[in-house]
């Protein structure tokens, strides 16, 4: 038992379960539960096992700390056994979950998900809410086992780095709510998917999502695209038009780029975000509107603030709930889950198995990504349009060829799984053609590579035109090779 000077949890009787097989960790929740000064009892165990006997024996564990990964289970589908103990949360930790993973645990009851490293603060912060009250407010909190559907989108987070992950809990929770959310970070950082998600995710997902991207419609223009107008309004209103806000009427409006307003259309939307009414160009009657604003910026809007380009109060209205996506370059943990998951978007779409080869993987993972997400999306489009199966450094754009260097590629394996096992020559086949591509076409140095003759890979290229084999032999050495052979034999 720890001791604890908080007077309002005098005589109180909470447990906490802390659930992870390395003993560092185990140690880490110690020191912080003893820092805290509270008289909370707390029970370790490295297994899942061990937290079900601490939990059958014992009511008064009222907050758990779980890893995912354990040696007898995964600590989310564990969680699944805990829906519907009352006065409850648990708390999944991992050093190697995805953003995925996170969203499937929090939509069936887990009170959070917090990716390794964590800091002191945080595991503070999450006692208190669920320890350091009194009874009657503990009794306020759902009980863990609240189940929603977790629903299938084009549009997902992607991820395993921290921040992604941070990413997805913001999300999952202010989908649930109507708060207007401002969504910061650099071009193409993903600020439209995570709007999306939050759309799908929330009660608004059977209505519309318009998509506005401020800065590309002309100043003159935005009132009346925003609002709409009457017929008649101005010289060329010949019928009335429906502003983009009435056809989100019910659903969501993403404001991309709202940095870009103008200053005088920024004074009309503060009032239709206070009023929830708007009155359309050359009309007198307001119309009343139900929809929720998801605006985001590529520069910090704090700073538009202070440069006088941005209204201080459009700006406080916007930020109900903010979340910050980091530039691609801070999250490189992210960079092969995304490429992979754009590769079999691509691939699914083309009807085609691709794979990537261990130097596209080396390139990626070390590519800066100036141009953020957009960019490794649009690179991994162009080489699975281009590439045979395996995507090669050759496949890939200009800026990542050029970054990768003229250094020359490792040659593909043969097979990467059993799956893949084929006659010998169709595999020598399969082979060949990938030197081929390796040195761009060029048979006679493709022929060099391999020790072989060039007319072999010319009549390769009739085999896999035609889907044929010519001639009874399909030996790697041509004719003057097996002489040279034959001529060597002899002469030992």
């Amino acid at each position: 038992m720890i001791e604890q000077m908080e007077m309002d949890l005098e005589g109180a009787d909470c447990t906490i379960l802390v659930v992870d097989d390395d003993r560092d960790v185990r140690v880490y929740f110690q020191r912080v539960v003893k820092a805290l000064g509270a008289e909370i009892k707390l029970c370790t165990t490295e297994s899942l096992a061990g937290a079900r006997s601490v939990l059958d024996k014992s009511q008064s564990v009222v907050l758990a700390f779980i890893d995912k990964n354990l040696e007898d289970g995964d600590g989310v589908e564990f969680c699944r056994e805990l829906v519907g103990r009352e006065s409850f949360a648990a708390y999944v930790i991992t050093g190697s979950g995805s953003s995925a993973d996170c969203f499937a645990a929090l939509e069936f009851g887990v009170a959070g998900y917090l990716p390794k490293p964590f800091d002191v603060q945080t595991i503070r912060d999450v006692i208190r809410r669920h320890v350091l009250v009194n009874e009657c407010d503990r009794q306020v909190g759902e009980p863990m086992g609240k189940k929603a559907v977790m629903i299938e989108s084009e549009y997902q987070i992607q991820g395993e780095s921290s921040a992604i992950i941070e990413v997805a809990v913001a999300v999952q929770r202010v989908s649930k709510t109507d708060v207007t959310v401002l969504i910061s970070g650099a071009s193409g950082t993903g600020k439209e998917v995570v709007a999306k998600q939050i759309h799908q995710l929330s009660a608004r997902r059977e209505k519309k999502f318009v998509a506005v991207n401020c800065g590309a419609i002309p100043e003159t223009l935005i009132e009346s695209e925003l609002f709409g107008y009457e017929k008649g309004a101005f010289t060329d209103a010949k019928a009335q038009r429906i502003g983009l806000f009435e056809e989100a009427n019910g659903g969501t409006i993403f404001l991309d780029e709202i940095n870009s307003m103008p200053v005088d259309i920024q004074v009309k939307l503060l009032r239709v975000l206070q009023e929830r009414k708007l009155r359309r160009i050359g009309k007198n009657q307001e119309i009343d509107l139900d929809v929720r604003v998801i605006a985001a910026s590529n520069r910090s809007l704090g700073g538009e603030v202070e440069a006088k380009t941005f209204r201080e109060d459009l700006y406080f209205r916007l930020k109900g709930a903010e979340i910050y996506l980091p530039p691609l370059v801070e999250r490189s943990r992210d960079v092969m889950p995304l490429a992979k998951y754009f590769a079999e978007r691509v691939a699914r779409r083309l009807s085609q198995v691709v794979y990537f080869s261990s130097g596209v993987v080396s390139v990626l993972e070390q590519y800066s990504w100036p141009g953020n997400v957009r960019e490794l999306e649009s690179a991994i489009e162009y080489a699975v349009a281009r590439c045979k199966g395996t995507i090669l450094v050759s496949d890939l754009p200009s800026d990542l060829r050029k970054f990768a260097g003229d250094g020359e590629e490792r040659l593909p394996a043969l097979i990467s799984r059993i799956e893949d096992a084929v006659a010998l020559p169709n595999l020598i086949d399969r082979y060949a053609a990938d030197v081929l591509r390796l040195c761009a076409g060029n048979k006679t140095l493709a022929a060099k590579k391999m020790g072989v003759d060039r007319k072999w890979f010319m009549r390769l290229e009739i085999r896999l035109a035609t889907g044929k084999r010519q001639g009874r032999t399909h030996s790697l050495l041509g004719r003057s090779e097996r002489a040279k052979a034959a001529t060597s034999k002899a002469a030992s």
